[in-house]
């Protein structure tokens, strides 16, 4: 028997008997201010095939046109502010060794972004595709759990990545292990450590090693999902804390509150994923975040705000966006499926750019999955411009859809 024949012969029956589904969608975006023109356009889609002992996932994101020309209400506006167009790729595999508790786990992720050429006056940015900068990561490595009871669980994994960041060529490998031990049908505790060593191009040394361990607490009742964590990490004679607070709280039908503080030491295979650019690993992030929602008859409401800071050996980058977002459904005359919507964003990158945005605008649902808004805008750079624009948005988002079978 040929070679090569043996990993199909082992792979294929993973994937026999499963099913395809996708979902994905479309924005078009095209605004007017003084004398100018913005055009921009946005594209998601996933894929995800479900077997019987393999799972697998596709995830793309691309953006394309100039930050102007990307109006969406209600989103915090960070990301359209500071990465001007992209395209994003994840793919996500998980593949049954042994059942019930043997996987192999990998991830590949890719970030085409293309740069942005600004006027000597700041007024008007441009988008160069024949400038960009490509970086991906791949992560890979087996994963075991092993259920004792219903009271008592075990389990370990390793994982090895490989990063090209910024030109920078990035290898790192982990192993952790880990206990669970459940004190009440609502309320479980974890104890994990793991071992992460990075070798990268710039290190002044090849190799550093660090050593983590961590004590969670996790509970879920009555509509209050809670996530207490407190660990060190050791690197040479350097301690860092690390901690993680997750509170999502659900007080009555319509509204949500969803509040985080979390310290964290990055690596390759949790860094990166398909809503963020790829960044740089074993760097120390700092991260405060407030979400809360409110729907109820025909107003909506919601408010986010966001801090988070990058620190490594030689800077501290600072990130900060917040936002405020209402709308109110009309529901009568001529337009039943119209609705007034308001929102207020600010976002701060480093010590650079200070962005306030201000909109009202009228969105129109067609129908399930079209809608289209009419917007004006006052767009505010700190020392560079001020500015309002009209702006037409046309989204279309795919319904969930089984797609095919094996």
């Amino acid at each position: 028997m040929k070679n090569w024949l043996l990993p199909i012969i082992l792979i294929t029956p993973a994937y026999a008997n499963s099913y395809i589904t996708g979902d994905g969608g479309i924005e078009i975006g095209v605004s007017r201010d003084k004398n100018k023109h913005n055009y921009g356009v946005s594209t998601n889609y996933s894929f995800n095939n479900i077997g019987l002992y393999a799972n697998t996932s596709v995830l793309s994101k691309a953006q394309l046109g100039s930050d102007e020309g990307r109006s969406l209400v209600a989103t915090a506006a960070h990301e359209y502010q500071y990465e001007n167009s992209f395209f994003r790729t994840e793919i996500n595999n998980e593949f049954s060794i042994f059942h019930p508790g043997l996987f192999w786990n990998s991830k590949i992720s890719h970030d085409l972004e293309f740069e942005k050429i600004n006027t000597s006056s700041g007024s008007e940015s441009k988008t160069n595709f024949n400038d960009s900068t490509s970086n991906w990561s791949i992560s890979t490595g087996p994963s075991f759990t092993y259920d004792r009871s219903q009271w008592l669980s075990y389990r370990a994994g390793i994982t090895i990545s490989q990063a090209l960041l910024d030109d920078e060529d990035s290898s790192e490998g982990g192993a952790t292990v880990g206990i669970g031990k459940r004190l009440s049908h609502v309320t479980t505790t974890y104890l994990d450590a793991s071992n992460i060593c990075t070798e990268d191009d710039v290190s002044s040394f090849n190799e550093s090693c660090r050593n983590e361990i961590r004590l969670s607490v996790v509970s879920e009742r009555n509509g209050v999902n809670l996530r207490l964590e407190y660990g060190i990490s050791n690197q040479k004679d350097m301690s860092t804390d690390l901690y993680l607070l997750s509170l999502e709280h659900q007080p009555n039908s319509y509204s949500i509150i969803d509040i985080g503080f979390k310290k964290s030491i990055g690596n390759i295979a949790e860094s990166n994923d398909i809503n963020n650019s790829l960044v740089s690993s074993s760097k120390i992030q700092e991260e405060h975040s407030l979400i809360y929602k409110f729907d109820w008859g025909r107003s909506q409401l919601e408010i986010k705000a966001r801090q988070l800071d990058v620190i490594s050996a030689n800077d501290k980058i600072k990130t900060q966006d917040e936002s405020i977002y209402y709308s109110y459904l009309l529901g009568a005359g001529n337009c039943a499926s119209c609705s007034i919507e308001s929102s207020y964003e600010y976002s701060e990158y480093g010590d650079k750019l200070y962005t306030k945005i201000m909109s009202i605008g009228i969105m129109k649902v067609h129908n399930r999955r079209a809608s289209s808004t009419l917007s004006f805008r006052r767009t505010k750079i700190k020392n560079e411009l001020d500015t309002w624009s009209v702006n037409l948005l046309f989204s279309y988002k795919g319904l969930l859809t089984k797609i095919g079978k094996r």
